[in-house]
Formats: C-alpha cells, structure tokens, sequence
C-alpha cells in the first residue's frame, strides 16, 4: 500500500505502546479487561492462554493453535517462560513449561508483521483443536461476520490475569495491510489482552483461529485489531517443523486423520479441568473438500529406526540410547508410533518427532518400531540389535530356537520394504533404512529380549521403566517418551 497507510499503521503502533504504558485517560472511568464482555465460567475457551514469565507483570494472552504451537504479538516479547491454562493466571488450572518463544524475523512493532509464537515443551493432548483459519475458510472473514475475541486483559488498577470474552461483529477485513478490524462501539479488548484470540465458527459448527490481538485503535471498545494467522503460517511451520493445519498444506485442501476432532462447543464451558474440559468435538472436516475418509485407505504405513544404528554396542555398564523412529503415511496419516524393547511396549507418541530416551542396562537388546495410521492399519520395522557392555553372545531368541533368530546379527522376520519412500518431512532422515509391515509375522513378542540371562527380560522394566517430562533428561527410567506421547487415564 502506499505512504498514507504506513503512515498510519506507525502511527498506530505508538498509540499502542503508549496505551500497554497503562494511560488512564484512554480508557472509561470503569475499565473492564475485555469492554462489553464477560468473565469466563470453567472451561469456557479452554484454548485461549496466558503468557507468563514468572518474576514481573508482564503479561500477554494467547492462542493454542495446535497442542504444542502457541501463536500470539511479538511485541510481547519472547521470554515467557509458563503457558498458564484457566480461568484465572494467578491461580491456574494448568501451568505448562514453555520451551522456546519466536518472533517472526520482520517483527518490527508494526501491526501488519508482528507475528509470534512458543513451543510447549509438552503437547496439550486431552484439548480438541482450533487450528489456524487458511485457505477457502478465510471467507469467512466478512464485514459483519460474528467472532469472538477471548483474553487476559488487566483490570486498570487490579493484577489482572482473568480470562473474559466478548462476541463482536468484523468490521472491515482487509485493514490497513492485510489485517482484520472486528468490534468497536464498546466492545474489544485492551490493556494486556495482546496476543488474545479471535475465534470465527465455519458453517460445519467446528471453530477456527483466525487471528492474533495485536491492540486497538486509540482507545479500548474502540476496536480491535487483529494479525490474520494464515500469513505467518508457512513461516511458522518451516521454523518450528510442526504442521499446525492438519486440514490443508499450504492454502490447498489436503486433510488426514487429523483433521478430525476439532473443537465444536468451546464457548459452553460446562466440563472441568480435571477431566479435560470434555468438549464435543467435530467428526471428519469438510470445510474446503471432502473430508479424509472419502478415500479409502488399504495400505499400512512405513516405519524405521532410524537412530541407532542396528550392532550399536556401548561399552556400559548402563546406557542412555535415544531412539529416533521415521513414520509416513500415503493415506489416512499415522496415527500412533510405538517402541518395543524386549517384551515391553511404550506408551505411544501421537506427533512427530517420534523419539524416546532408553536407559538400558547390561544386555542385548531388540528394538522394534511399530506404527498405526488412522486407518488402523499397522507396520512394524525391522529390528535394531544395540549391545549393552558385555553380555554373553547369544539372545532369548537364538536360545529358545524362535523365529526371531539370531537377533545379534540383525535378523528379522516378514517381507522388508524400503523406507525410501517415506515423504513426510519429519522422515527424511530415513533414506535407505527398511521396515516390514503389519501382518509379516515380525515381531513375535517383541523381538527378542536381553542376553543369554544377563537381565532377565521383564523384570528391569517393571523397575525401572518410567516418564520423563522432557525426554532429553537423561535420568533412571528405562523409557522416556518423547513430548507427544499420549497421557494414559491416570494422566488426563
């Protein structure tokens, strides 16, 4: 656009800082942290997020766009430290560790570029998405399209911190620079709700980001403005390596098993978090296209080790192996990877990057891959032998005579298909390695277990096998998952 316009989003951006340096005369008498809206019950818009770091009052509210990915403004900053899940930061229902925080490299303090976004150093599992608005969904962003802006603005005077929301209509989209004005008349957001969500519902029922508060125009219930999402999403994806449109790639329509499940009623708020704020959640999407089931999926998926290497030997007593797994699928997607060691399974990683962290004592072991897609289909990859120290030569299963066979040598069972042909990004370092699919016969109670009696096969896993919150910690546990595994029962 030309000069005028920049101008004015300048002009607007220092307004804005102006308004987060808390300028009471800017605001009505009875400010209210989201104007003409309400506090919200339990539950209500359990996506909508608090950023906190912990030591000051620097506070910003947020979007969790994809259980591990939170969009918010840059101008926020990037040193938040906790996610804070609730109604309420001060005494959240939920607070989770913050890995890392982003700002897009064009950040400038201008409205039209200041995009950011944390990686969680857990995913949110037991949450159904609100994944970004992109592609054909984009047209709902109609003048007088309703949405719903959701955020942690503070009270002027109080701490702040509680989550309130408010319907408004979108006023004009594109503004300025391809951003969104929604409200006004009273209501919006104000101070601190920087980074709050404005959510739009698409005629299947299913809820959908659209965008980021990046602040009002000159005073708050003024109107609010928002950063549109699909614009930083190619950027966002590439820096994180996490897909957070299960529904499209790019702007094209291309949905798997993940697109499913989406958030239908998050405005209702009549769960609890101990249960997970159990929400109805959407079947199949079909916002732009047919939805993912429409073709059937026959074929199982593909599935390596990709790390270590089969004939590790580590010179022990004890070690700490990380386990890189390579998993695609041409059809539905995966749907869950999981690790056998021996006899035991792992609890199974639902997002990639598939990794765990084993701590294995004395022994031969045989580490086996397996892999499920949406489908239900299932494969399993051609074992991995790792020696531990210096065990005698033989395994359980060349003792015992099995079909497994002398697993020292790398042997397996079932017909072997290259891995080659693993597409997905998060695979490519599985050029060249091979796996055998469901129903080959291959594992055979978990190929194999530890060597020649050294450590009988079950019991150091009933020990010591255990989580940790973050699978690089290298601790006592036999088995750490990697960030996304999926909670068990006890867990949600």
């Amino acid at each position: 656009m030309g000069t005028p316009a920049v101008s004015f989003g300048m002009l607007f951006a220092a307004v804005y800082t102006v308004l987060l340096a808390g300028l009471a005369s800017a605001s009505p008498a009875d400010p209210q942290p989201i104007y003409g809206g309400q506090k919200a019950k339990t539950c209500q818009w359990p996506q909508a997020a608090g950023l906190y770091n912990g030591g000051s009052s620097q506070l910003c509210s947020a979007a969790l766009i994809h259980p591990q990915i939170v969009a918010y403004a840059a101008h926020c900053g990037t040193g938040f430290t906790t996610l804070r899940l609730g109604e309420d930061v001060t005494a959240s229902a939920r607070d989770l560790e913050i890995e890392s925080c982003h700002a897009h490299p064009d950040a400038d303090g201008t409205p039209e570029r200041d995009f950011a976004y944390c990686r969680l150093a857990e995913p949110v599992l037991d949450l159904p998405t609100i994944p970004p608005l992109v592609g054909c969904e984009t047209s709902s962003l109609a003048a007088g399209a309703p949405m719903t802006l959701v955020g942690f603005g503070e009270i002027e005077g109080g701490t702040g911190g509680v989550k309130h929301w408010v319907d408004v209509a979108i006023d004009t989209y594109p503004f300025m620079e391809g951003l969104i004005l929604a409200g006004g008349d009273g209501l919006g957001t104000c101070k601190w709700d920087s980074g709050a969500p404005g959510y739009v519902r698409l005629e299947d029922g299913s809820w959908r980001t659209a965008g980021v508060t990046f602040g009002t125009t000159l005073t708050c219930g003024a109107g609010t403005v928002l950063i549109p999402l699909f614009g930083f999403v190619g950027w966002l994806e590439e820096h994180s390596g996490i897909d957070v449109t299960p529904c499209h790639e790019g702007d094209e329509w291309s949905p798997d098993g993940r697109c499913d499940r989406l958030a239908l009623d998050p405005d209702i708020g009549v769960a609890n978090w101990f249960s997970g704020c159990e929400v109805a959640v959407s079947g199949p999407a079909a916002s732009c296209g047919d939805p993912y089931t429409a073709t059937a999926d026959d074929d199982p998926p593909t599935v390596a080790i990709t790390v270590p290497a089969d004939g590790t030997n580590d010179p022990g007593p004890t070690a700490s192996v990380v386990v890189n797994i390579a998993a695609a699928d041409d059809g539905w997607g995966v749907d869950s990877v999981t690790l056998a060691i021996g006899d035991m399974v792992t609890p199974e990683l639902t997002l990639p990057p598939y990794t765990y962290t084993v701590y294995l004592p004395e022994g031969t072991w045989s580490l086996v891959a397996n892999a499920r897609d949406f489908a239900g289909n299932e494969a399993s990859s051609r074992p991995v032998v790792i020696t531990v120290g210096t065990p005698s030569a033989t395994t359980k299963g060349e003792t015992d005579g099995d079909s497994t066979g002398d697993t020292t040598q790398g042997a397996s069972t079932g017909d072997a298909t290259d891995t080659s042909s693993i597409s997905d990004s998060d695979a490519s370092s599985a050029e060249g390695s091979e796996a055998t699919s469901a129903g080959a016969e291959s594992t055979d109670s978990g190929c194999g277990c530890a060597a020649g009696g050294s450590v009988p096969s079950a019991l150091p896993f009933a020990l010591l096998f255990g989580f940790r919150r973050r699978w690089a910690d290298q601790g006592s546990g036999i088995v750490a998952a990697s960030s996304s595994a999926k909670p068990g029962p006890s867990e949600r």
